[in-house]
């Protein structure tokens, strides 16, 4: 059986570019609300290692029936359905179901203190992620590397 990481990558790369485009124009910080998404499509992703739940970063781009293309990052979490109340819709971007009928929600994994300890502290430790095509690589700044000098707790 594929792992929630492969099903999720495999239904990016088919299924999901319209439910992707939809779930890109909800987002606060997208960038381009007023334009019209033509095509949506994963660049790269990795599966993000040291979290209790399945996550993956994904790099996908948008092309728009104008103008150039943008791309963006989406830190993206597997959970079970039901096992986090009260996620607002425009923190869910689908549900995956495998063949003996588990269900996962994917939501956004900014909203999950534990994916965002583990990408804050691969940042202060500058870890790298196989991607499919790259490498995902986590570089503090000047101004991080004071502050994330000791790991951050919850």
């Amino acid at each position: 059986m594929d792992s929630w990481p492969s099903r999720l990558a495999d239904y990016l790369a088919r299924e999901g570019r319209q439910p992707l485009a939809d779930y890109l124009s909800r987002q606060r910080w997208f960038g381009a609300k007023g334009r019209q998404i033509a095509d949506v499509h994963l660049l790269d992703h990795a599966v993000l290692s040291g979290t209790s739940r399945p996550a993956v970063l994904a790099i996908v781009i948008a092309k728009f029936s104008e103008g150039p293309a943008q791309r963006y990052f989406l830190p993206l979490l597997m959970t079970p359905d039901g096992e986090i109340e009260h996620t607002p819709d425009s923190d869910i971007f689908c549900t995956l179901s495998d063949s003996t009928q588990q269900t996962v929600l994917v939501i956004d994994a900014a909203t999950d203190a534990d994916t965002c300890l583990t990408l804050t502290d691969g940042i202060r430790d500058g870890l790298q992620w196989r991607g499919c095509r790259g490498t995902f690589r986590a570089m503090p700044t000047i101004a991080a590397g004071s502050i994330l000098s000791e790991p951050l707790q919850h």
